[in-house]
């Protein structure tokens, strides 16, 4: 077991606001390794860091791209484990020590997960079919064998497409929901249609361009679960799409009823 366990955190930059740049102090004063992937030209601000490593796209490679240079750079480092954490995902230092004693605790039954995510749902420990890949620790080399994040994915599906590689190649999914301090919706860019008072993530208006890419992602993951048998992921992608085709069709509805 290791005493220690190397950590690196991780985040795609992409636009970031100055509110978003300060969530970057708490990573640094918790005294963990980072590594920025900047997806759009930002100011590299003095943060009085040796920690902190930044690797500057020329234009917006996507989610997927950074990710999987995210995930090489820990290998060709030699990290044990990669925290991936989105821009707008608000955590403590709290949350960051309980990570790495659940690490420290559970060190073999982790090493046979792709990727276990911690969040503060309050459900407990558990095994599952998909987990979103904010808040989520990756074990460096099991992530290595199951070919790194995809590249080709621009923004929706990453997380999707990962876990069901994972799957394929005999690792487990899993989730840590008793974690302190996790909040992923709080910062996030974009009005919520409330529609008779209910709010949901995917009640955005999000452009066409992402609807089309995210479909084609979708059917996509159903062939390949289906081809390999993965029939919980196949339901989840099924639910997912149907999910998100109403949500984007309801909040179109709601956007127009309220400019009438």
């Amino acid at each position: 077991m290791s005493i220690n366990p190397k950590i690196i955190i991780g985040t795609v930059l992409f636009n970031p606001s100055e509110r978003t740049l300060s969530q970057l102090d708490i990573l640094i004063g918790a005294g963990f390794p980072i590594l920025l992937i900047c997806n759009s030209k930002i100011h590299k601000r003095e943060w009085g860091s040796k920690f902190v490593e930044f690797i500057q796209n020329e234009s917006n490679m996507g989610i997927g791209y950074g990710m999987a240079q995210l995930g090489m750079y820990a290998y060709e480092n030699h990290y044990d484990y990669f925290l991936f954490l989105d821009q707008d995902t608000c955590i403590s230092k709290k949350y960051l020590e309980y990570i790495r004693n659940s690490i420290i605790l559970n060190e073999e039954g982790y090493s046979r997960a792709g990727v276990i995510n911690f969040n503060s749902n309050k459900k407990g420990c558990y095994e599952t079919s998909v987990v979103i890949n904010s808040g989520s620790i990756f074990p460096v080399m099991n992530l290595k064998k199951i070919g790194f994040h995809s590249p080709s994915i621009f923004l929706d599906c990453v997380d999707l497409d990962y876990c069901l590689n994972a799957k394929i190649d005999g690792f487990s999914v899993l989730v840590d929901s008793v974690a302190p301090d996790f909040d992923h919706v709080k910062m996030q860019d974009g009005e919520l249609s409330n529609i008779f008072g209910f709010q949901h993530p995917m009640l955005k208006i999000y452009p066409l361009w992402r609807i089309r890419d995210t479909v084609y992602q979708t059917i996509r993951l159903l062939l390949k679960s289906g081809i390999y048998l993965k029939w919980d992921c196949f339901v989840y992608f099924f639910r997912f799409f149907l999910n998100y085709i109403v949500c984007q069709f309801l909040a179109r509805i709601n956007k127009s009823l309220r400019f009438k």
